[in-house]
């Protein structure tokens, strides 16, 4: 639904290192491909959170990401054996999950550079999963707690957001009145009119935001 979607972006930008707005942008680029590969929403929130905690952007992260997905969908049949007895890269990521994959590929390499680069095909492939399978993988595993229990933060951002409006009323309101003693009576009733204005429409402002 569009508020799960709202609340997975949400979700991505509190566990990572992005934006709702950047990620609304690239999300679309790899989500196809993930959902190909077998991957649940929550474990593409996470591996997107994941990977742009090593700070290279949301456009790179959605690229590595790209990449890695591509290569182990690519060259499947050259996967360790423990990956391969499931017959695809789809049914295996479905039955022991994404991370489970990746850390199957780095056992049967030991973690090899040249072997995993070798079979990945790309440098953003590998520099994806080693981002996915920092701490061996319970770095992902905590993001991917997160998203799986992303219900409600849309609403959460919203309340937020209508709290801070709130807030900057206050201080806005406060600050006026401040100006007000300082200045005297000249300008009283110029900044009374406004001042009324501000406050007539503000209540229908944040009725609108819930």
């Amino acid at each position: 639904s569009t508020t799960d979607a709202a609340n997975l972006l949400l979700s991505i930008e509190r566990y990572g290192i992005t934006t709702t707005g950047e990620m609304a942008s690239q999300i679309g680029l790899v989500a196809n491909l993930a959902h190909q590969a077998g991957l649940s929403a929550s474990e593409l929130g996470a591996a997107l959170a994941q990977i742009t905690k090593s700070g290279i952007g949301t456009a790179e992260s959605v690229t590595q990401l790209r990449s890695l997905l591509t290569a182990l969908m690519r060259h499947f049949d050259k996967l360790p054996d423990s990956i391969r007895k499931y017959g695809s890269l789809t049914v295996a990521i479905k039955k022991i999950g994404f991370i489970n994959v990746l850390r199957g590929i780095m056992q049967a390499t030991k973690g090899n550079e040249s072997e995993l680069t070798k079979l990945l095909g790309r440098q953003e492939s590998y520099l994806a999963m080693l981002q996915l399978l920092k701490g061996n993988g319970r770095e992902y595993g905590e993001v991917l707690k997160g998203m799986n229990n992303r219900t409600g933060a849309l609403d959460k951002a919203w309340k937020n957001w209508k709290h801070s409006l709130e807030g900057i009323w206050s201080t806005l309101k406060n600050k006026l009145i401040n100006i007000l003693i300082k200045l005297g009576y000249k300008l009283l009733p110029v900044i009374k009119a406004v001042l009324s204005g501000i406050i007539k429409i503000l209540p229908t402002l944040i009725s609108l935001i819930g």
